[in-house]
């Protein structure tokens, strides 16, 4: 419609290379040269909807691939004699996709993202009901913020950050990422890991452990990747045990010498009252532990306290790769998302 003051336009477009249809509402004052554009589609799949995002500017990182489920976006912007402000707000239902090596299903959430004159923005408390990273995690929560400073890139905060993982819990508050930095740096907090789970996790047929474990991940992600210094645990009163068992009747580390068949005897049935863990990961995948424990093994003696040190050397890339190989994604990742992850793997 037409008038002598004002202009007014409404009317829907489909962006040719995504399918995405946005329906819009135009407003412009001659007389002060001022005016509004709104915006807003109809609840479409995530795949299509998400490239149209990235063609609108909005910051979505290159590695993330938002591949199954759907959302809907509304949005504005406004002037004056100049381009004043631009947001957008999309809401994500049942949202499935990658994160680098991380695959998830079931994101529920929604984001309020300001694009114009900075970028700025803030999420609804958002869920995520599975990831897989080679160690299943499940129920993660938290909220997420991001601001930058002019002609800088955004920093992000998650906060509130909980998940369920090793049938015991991860948590996390303000974590910030600054990506104008090389390196960023945060803590991870866990309590009661399963120590059976995370045995199984990492295939030691011959090794039964009981326990629950609680400590601290000071992580690092840099231009290498991801790091982990001075990692801890310890182990919850009153302790557990651990089992080791060759099947095979196979000798501990290779080697028959009386020390380690000590220690084999030790562990046929070590039961520990206290059990405490130094851990590092390097960006390769190369993880070490050194663990402490204070117990008893009656095979050795009934009463007898023993105390046992033990280094353990693992790479869990190489492992996440073979689990990967012969099992795929976990069961509660979605079948869009396992399709893509079979095609990438072939």
């Amino acid at each position: 419609m037409l008038a002598a003051d004002a202009v007014t336009l409404e009317g829907g477009l489909v962006i040719d290379n995504t399918g995405t249809r946005i329906r819009y509402d135009l407003a412009h004052d001659p007389g002060t040269n001022s005016g509004k554009l709104a915006f807003s589609s109809a609840d479409q799949p995530m795949q299509p909807l998400a490239e149209s995002l990235r063609t609108l500017g909005a910051p979505l990182p290159g590695e993330l691939q938002l591949l199954s489920g759907s959302a809907s976006l509304s949005g504005e912007a406004r002037w004056g004699n100049e381009l004043e402000s631009v947001s957008t707000s999309i809401s994500l239902k049942n949202t499935g996709g990658r994160f680098g090596k991380a695959w998830f299903s079931g994101l529920e959430s929604s984001f309020d993202l300001a694009l114009y004159p900075a970028i700025s923005g803030e999420s609804s408390r958002f869920n995520v009901q599975a990831i897989d990273l080679g160690i299943p995690i499940t129920n993660l929560t938290g909220r997420i913020s991001l601001a930058a400073a002019d002609d800088k890139q955004p920093v992000i905060t998650v906060s509130g950050l909980k998940a369920g993982i090793l049938d015991g819990r991860v948590t996390g508050n303000r974590i910030q990422i600054d990506l104008n930095r090389r390196s960023n740096s945060f803590t991870l907090a866990f309590t009661d890991i399963s120590l059976a789970e995370l045995v199984r996790l990492q295939q030691f047929e011959d090794i039964d452990a009981i326990g629950k474990l609680s400590g601290s991940l000071p992580i690092t992600i840099g231009p290498a990747g991801l790091s982990v210094t001075k990692g801890k645990a310890s182990a919850k009163a009153p302790g557990g045990y651990i089992r080791y068992r060759p099947k095979d009747g196979g000798e501990l580390f290779g080697s028959s010498s009386m020390e380690s068949e000590m220690l084999l005897k030790a562990l046929d049935d070590y039961q520990y009252e206290e059990l405490d863990a130094a851990m590092a990961y390097k960006p390769d995948g190369q993880l070490t532990m050194q663990l402490q424990m204070k117990g008893r093994s009656p095979g050795l003696h009934a009463t007898r306290p023993l105390h046992l040190n033990l280094n353990l050397d693992q790479n869990i890339l190489s492992l996440i790769e073979s689990l990967r190989a012969v099992d795929g994604l976990n069961d509660r990742i979605d079948r869009a998302v396992k399709q893509h992850f079979k095609a990438r793997n072939r």
